[in-house]
């Protein structure tokens, strides 16, 4: 099953992801920003994300080996715990084993196992959107349609100093056994995460997660985006162990669109199938 989530806050009403479930409860999330391009184009990168406010790491530390691609991106968390950046059209990027070697190809790491184990509380997908007023509103056929309204976003913020509105979604991985079965038959829930919060979060619960084990929660938060473009997304993922000894957690981070300043020092490498 499918959803896609929309933002309609103030006068602005626009779908902004797409997360569906595999027949083993694998998970994959697409940005509906970039199909508002002819040809979009991303980057992605690596990096120890601070998953702590006590981490003794106080910045990210992001790998020189950087990466493009100039075709749609989803990010795929296999039920196994593999986590991968992957294209809509399997054909066009550079993704999933070497059948020679066993090895990861592409960018991938290892996230934790969907039914299995957990994320210690955190959220194991996010997404930062900004400048849906510049989008064309569309319906969405082929998916059922999540609505997040401003009585749902202006429920919770993020405090940051970006230059630009956004919003940011939090997915959730949720074991079954935290829920009492009248909590799964809603469609919101109140989650006590973090003090980071003042209030616990609203999640929308994904039915399509519960025969799997596991629940997905979906919550939508007011925040702001450091990016000069009109309108645009990064999206994180990859969640695995944390290292206790660093306060990190290994993440993938896709953005779109592309940065037109590139680093002397990154090395930037090409996800594109020849």
């Amino acid at each position: 099953m499918a959803y896609t989530i929309f933002i309609k806050y103030k006068n602005a009403e626009a779908p902004v992801l797409n997360i569906s479930f595999s027949v083993d409860g694998s998970v994959h999330l697409i940005d509906l920003i970039s199909r508002n391009v002819q040809n979009p184009e991303y980057d992605i990168f690596t990096a120890d994300f601070p998953v702590k406010k006590s981490s003794s790491s106080k910045s990210v530390k992001i790998d020189k080996s950087r990466y493009y691609a100039a075709h749609r991106l989803k990010f795929s968390h296999h039920q196994s715990g593999f986590f991968q950046v992957s294209g809509e059209d399997s054909k066009k990027i550079i993704s999933g084993i070497d059948d020679v070697t066993g090895l990861p190809k592409g960018v991938s790491v290892d996230g934790f196992n969907l039914e299995s184990s957990t994320t210690d509380g955190g959220p194991f997908l996010t997404a930062n959107v900004w400048g849906v007023n510049h989008l064309p509103n569309k319906k969405s056929k082929s998916s059922e349609s999540i609505f997040f309204t401003e009585k749902e976003i202006d429920y919770q913020s993020i405090e940051n100093r970006g230059q630009k509105p956004s919003f940011a979604f939090q997915f959730y991985h949720l074991p079954k056994s935290i829920f009492k079965e009248d909590q799964l038959k809603t469609d919101w829930f109140f989650y006590n995460y973090s003090t980071h919060f003042k209030k616990p979060l609203l999640l929308r619960l994904l039915k399509d997660s519960i025969s799997h084990g596991y629940v997905v929660g979906v919550t939508c938060l007011k925040a702001r985006a450091d990016f000069k473009d009109d309108f645009g997304v990064a999206m994180m993922g990859g969640v695995g162990l944390v290292d206790h000894m660093t306060g990190t957690c290994r993440s993938i981070t896709v953005i779109f669109p592309r940065s037109k300043i590139v680093s002397e020092e990154a090395n930037y490498l090409s996800l594109e199938r020849n």
